[in-house]
């Protein structure tokens, strides 16, 4: 009866929508108090209906406080006063056991390998960086690398540069081990689709600013976003690469207005061969920085092009990667240069994977998948000339 009572206080703080912004974290019964408990009444096997009522005393944004009574079969049966629940900050990830199959970096005797990597995707910050991220242990929201299955760092192999130092040209090498048998092989006949290898190369970067200190300095909880960059593609992936080897370093550090703004130059290779060059940038920002936000605003023109009318409708068949629903537009002597002009849309959908995987506590799309949606459409263009 007594652990009915706590889910019926737990789903009272839920409703009131204490939970929402706390992904992870757990509910439980506050400690040092006592709890009177009286019960004159049972549930047996002919019993029909247990109902539970919550009478509030106390209510904070991380304490409840509240009597509650038990009344089974329309016979007041149980209560518990002064019952005290309480939201703790928790983590998905539990520490297990792995060997490391090849050496890796350290600091301060403190590894990271693949389990700090998964602890900075859904773990204690603490035991993503060592020591010095406990201040992240807490209400704090500590700043993510992409989870599983959107996590694509194996290991950090080597480092150069101080940690906590935040100084331009610490550089890091990560290592991915693609899996023979990886999901997204089967999506694209065998091959990495090019925004898996964006991600890739870009989580590294994520990694390396919070070794670098970007955020540890700052008393507001920052949110990680990719701002620009570009790209060199060489060669593609195949199943039969093994490991993917991305050198990156901190090229650029500016800190204003709350913000930190941070550029890095990387190169991957793949079991000893080029495939990727790129210099990106990255932003750390408050969260109010993105209430007002304008994008990209459109001409007249391209607005009018956005709603224009078509004959062509077609749906896009389902897959994991797929990042488009349906194509509304088709012109093949449309566009600027008259060579063509299409139009596709896709329906957000808060249960999508990506959005758990992407950051725990800081649900985003990720950049890659957005330019994974252009490929898409532009291999529809291709099938359709």
């Amino acid at each position: 009866m007594f652990e009915g009572c706590l889910q019926s206080m737990a789903y009272y703080l839920t409703a009131k929508g204490y939970t929402a912004d706390k992904d992870g974290w757990r509910l439980e019964p506050a400690p040092g108090a006592p709890i009177p408990m009286r019960c004159h009444g049972q549930v047996t096997p002919e019993s029909k209906n247990l109902s539970y009522e919550v009478f509030v005393t106390d209510e904070r944004h991380d304490l409840l406080t509240a009597d509650v009574l038990c009344t089974v079969d329309g016979v007041k049966a149980f209560l518990a006063e002064g019952v005290r629940l309480r939201l703790v900050p928790d983590w998905p990830l539990k520490t297990l056991p792995h060997v490391e199959p090849k050496q890796v970096a350290s600091h301060d005797n403190f590894q990271f390998g693949y389990q700090s990597l998964l602890a900075a995707a859904l773990g204690k910050p603490s035991e993503a960086f060592g020591p010095s991220h406990e201040v992240f242990d807490s209400d704090r929201r500590s700043l993510r690398v992409p989870a599983p299955p959107y996590h694509f760092m194996s290991r950090v192999s080597e480092i150069d540069g101080p940690q906590n130092g935040l100084r331009i040209g610490t550089a890091a090498t990560a290592e991915y081990d693609a899996p023979a048998d990886a999901w997204y092989f089967a999506e694209h006949n065998g091959t990495t689709p090019f925004g898996v290898l964006m991600e890739v190369a870009l989580q590294p970067c994520g990694w390396l600013a919070s070794y670098a200190d970007c955020s540890l300095t700052s008393e507001t909880d920052l949110l990680f976003r990719n701002v620009d960059g570009t790209g060199t593609l060489h060669r593609t992936i195949t199943a039969r690469t093994r490991t993917i080897t991305t050198r990156t370093t901190l090229t650029r550090l500016s800190k204003s207005a709350g913000m930190v703004i941070v550029g890095f130059e990387l190169h991957a290779d793949a079991d000893g061969e080029r495939v990727f060059d790129l210099k990106t940038v990255f932003g750390y920002f408050p969260q109010e920085a993105f209430e007002n936000q304008v994008g990209l605003p459109p001409t007249d023109d391209e607005r009018a092009a956005l709603e224009a009318p078509c004959e062509v409708h077609e749906d896009i068949p389902k897959s994991m990667l797929t990042m488009i629903d349906r194509v509304t537009g088709y012109w093949p002597e449309g566009g600027a240069r008259r060579l063509g002009r299409l139009r596709s849309e896709k329906d957000v959908d808060p249960d999508e994977w990506f959005f758990k995987a992407h950051f725990f506590q800081d649900p985003v799309q990720p950049g890659s998948l957005g330019v994974e949606a252009m490929i898409q459409l532009l291999k529809y263009f291709c099938v359709r000339k």
